[in-house]
């Protein structure tokens, strides 16, 4: 081997050792991160963390026992209030069956009564006297009685003054008459009665209202 070779391969491995000497120098932040790690996990609380799971472990059983223990007697309340209601209701609605038609009946009564108020009911009550003879526009209820008659109004007002006292009538103070209207009073037992008569030119007509109502 002549002189120069040699001295090609003495270099080459002297490149070889410098590269390898880098490398191991590059290799150095390895260890660092090594240390990084070493020393974090240092740093974590491991018996902390061991501790809570022991004590999770530890107590989760007790609360789970004491779930179980509540939950039926949770489950037995709610089973006695349903008992409870099934028995209940069949009485509360019996009871809302019977009152209802009951309390629908009084309505229909209270309607009824109002409705004849209003429209009349063409009963005219007995102790109310009423002229002979044909008679207009005729409404009567238990209130008020009122029609037209083709009587002259003396004739109507002469009728009235008597009629009422052979009724059971008494006559109370305050009338007034006149030439075509008069105001008669009147009263029995628990009842008051205010007759009204009118004398209409225009049909030769007298209009008759009579009001009942309570004593007061």
């Amino acid at each position: 081997m002549n002189h120069k070779m040699k001295w090609l391969i003495g270099l080459g491995i002297t490149l070889i050792f410098f590269s390898a000497c880098s490398l191991l120098n590059n290799l150095n932040p390895l260890d660092d991160i090594k240390s990084e790690i070493e020393d974090l996990a240092d740093e974590l609380p491991i018996d902390d963390i061991q501790g809570q799971i022991e004590s999770l472990t530890t107590d989760l059983p007790g609360e789970l026992d004491s779930l179980a223990t509540d939950l039926p007697a949770n489950l037995d309340e709610i089973t006695d209030e349903l008992e409870t209601l099934t028995t209940d209701l069949p009485g509360d609605l019996n009871t809302l069956a019977t009152d209802i038609p009951s309390e629908v009946d009084d309505i229909v009564g209270d309607f009824e009564g109002f409705i004849n108020d209003v429209l009349g009911s063409d009963d005219i009550p007995e102790d109310i006297p009423v002229v002979e003879g044909e008679k207009d526009d005729l409404f009567a209820s238990e209130k008020i009685v009122s029609y037209t008659t083709s009587l002259d109004f003396n004739s109507v007002l002469s009728f009235y003054q008597e009629q009422m006292l052979v009724n059971g009538w008494t006559v109370r103070e305050g009338k007034v008459i006149t030439e075509d209207a008069a105001l008669l009073y009147f009263q029995k037992n628990d009842r008051q009665a205010t007759v009204t008569l009118s004398y209409s030119l225009s049909n030769s007509k007298t209009d008759v209202m009579i009001i009942i109502q309570e004593k007061q």
